[in-house]
This record gives C-alpha cells, sequence and structure tokens, in this order.
C-alpha cells in the first residue's frame, strides 16, 4: 500500500447533496461534497492501517475497495466513522483456501445509504464481483455508488464464461 499511496491521492470529489442524519429516511437534505475512493488494494490485511489513516487524511466519505482477498471466515476490518458493506468472492468446492477478488464499500456513519442488489452483469457473465449503495439526495433522489472487480479471464481453458468479460451491462 506504501507504493500505491501516491495513487490514493487521485480520489474523485463531487458535489453531491446528502442528508446529514444517520438513516434513510424523508427530511431536508443539506449540500455536501462527497469524496469517493476507489482502490485496488491487492489484498487488504496487511494495509488496513495505512488505509485508516488515508482515510483520515483525506477526509472520504465512501470508499470503494476492490481485491480484499477475504475469505468468509476472515473478520471484516474495522473502519472508526464508517459501516462497511463486504461481499467476498464465492468459494469454489476444494479451493476454499484460494483468496482473490472481493470487494468492501465503507460509508461514513452520518451519510445515509441503503444496499441495492441490482444485477449489473450480462447474461453470460459469471464473473463479475459488485456492491452498490444508493444515497438520498435532494428532491427525493438517489445517487448509486458500484464498487465493482472484473477479474482477469486466464486463457480459453477458463470454466467461466467465454464472453464473459465482453458481456456486461451498463451501469
Amino acid at each position: 500500500l506504501q507504493r500505491k499511496c501516491s495513487d490514493m491521492s487521485r480520489q474523485e470529489e463531487r458535489t453531491l447533496p446528502t442528508k446529514k442524519e444517520s438513516v434513510y429516511a424523508d427530511g431536508v437534505s443539506k449540500e455536501h461534497n462527497l469524496k469517493i475512493l476507489q482502490l485496488n488494494i491487492d489484498a487488504i490485511s496487511s494495509k488496513v492501517n495505512e488505509l485508516r489513516m488515508f482515510l483520515e487524511k483525506h477526509d472520504i466519505d465512501v470508499f470503494c475497495i476492490q481485491e480484499t482477498k477475504m475469505l468468509k471466515k476472515d473478520k471484516t476490518p474495522k473502519f472508526p466513522g464508517y459501516v462497511t458493506e463486504r461481499k467476498d468472492r464465492g468459494e469454489t468446492r476444494g479451493r476454499e483456501k484460494g483468496r482473490g477478488g472481493g470487494l468492501i464499500t465503507g460509508i461514513k456513519r452520518n451519510i445515509p445509504y441503503k444496499r441495492h442488489d441490482g444485477e449489473i452483469r450480462g447474461p453470460k457473465d459469471t464473473i463479475t464481483e459488485w456492491i452498490s449503495i444508493e444515497v438520498p439526495t435532494t428532491d427525493k433522489k438517489k445517487v448509486r455508488i458500484t464498487n465493482a472487480y472484473v477479474p482477469p479471464i486466464r486463457g480459453s481453458g477458463s470454466n467461466q464464461a467465454v464472453g464473459g468479460a465482453r458481456d456486461r451491462k451498463s451501469v
């Protein structure tokens, strides 16, 4: 992560009205500059402390982390002040100890959201991993933030759909 910290400074900042309360509910919204961090972390376990420091230093509101390489039995890292949504890669029978893929999305506790479970893959895509959340905005609208990872297809002998990577829905 140390080498990648310079890459983290390229977070995207957008103006987005959000509510200040900690629930997804009707009410009055205030404008808030929402800072979103996207990072392919390539295994999170040894990089948690550095990531926590970066989130605090740069006042990140939502972070989308790919390739956590966590297994279901691993505890979700704690990020003070954030609620996390996690999705691990499905474990293939016989390869339960193989680590790969995986996502964590973190949302500041004062930002209301709800998880959105809509499908983003096309009919032949069996490899894309994603977590989507919706954050309410003014006028009862919402913005959807999707944390997605598309693993590389490893050769033509793969049991994954050959057309999978080309057969994605637009998001």
